[in-house]
């Protein structure tokens, strides 16, 4: 049986995955969440040793986590539309800094370029889907 705070839950999912960039940033939360279980898994992946930390797993975990955090806490701030674009621009900075750092130390291992740029790609539909919301409550707004 299901009991009421599960429906409630149930309810509350339902409502976050009509908006479309409720699904767009729920794709970045799991290509994140892959990105964090690959490199685990596969520690081929490495930094050169100049750097800017000597461990290349937790150079690696610091560029990631955030980026993954700022995915869920923006996913989950759905009624909040201002704070929900700002969040999102600053992990499209994470995104593109990470996506640098890689061009710069010149890492050949092209499954993490492709990720980031469908990450980017997301995060910017997410921000479009964002801002039509906005501008389609201004305009009901306007017609009270």
């Amino acid at each position: 049986m299901c009991s009421y705070n599960n429906l409630i839950l149930l309810k509350l999912i339902l409502i976050m995955i009509q908006r479309v960039q409720s699904i767009y940033l729920t794709l970045v939360v799991l290509i994140n969440i892959s990105y964090l279980v690959y490199v685990e898994f596969f520690s081929s992946f490495h930094f050169p040793l100049n750097s800017i930390l000597f461990s290349s797993k937790l150079s690696i975990f610091l560029y990631l986590i955030p980026s993954l955090v700022i995915s869920v806490i923006s996913l989950f701030s759905y009624k909040k539309r201002n704070r929900q674009l700002i969040l999102n621009k600053v992990n499209l900075m994470c995104q593109f800094i990470f996506l640098f750092i890689l061009i710069y130390y010149q890492i050949k291992f092209d499954i993490f370029y492709i990720l980031l740029i469908l990450n980017i790609t997301l995060i910017i539909f997410a921000n479009s889907g964002i801002k039509s919301d906005e501008n389609l409550i201004k305009s009901l707004n306007r017609f009270r």
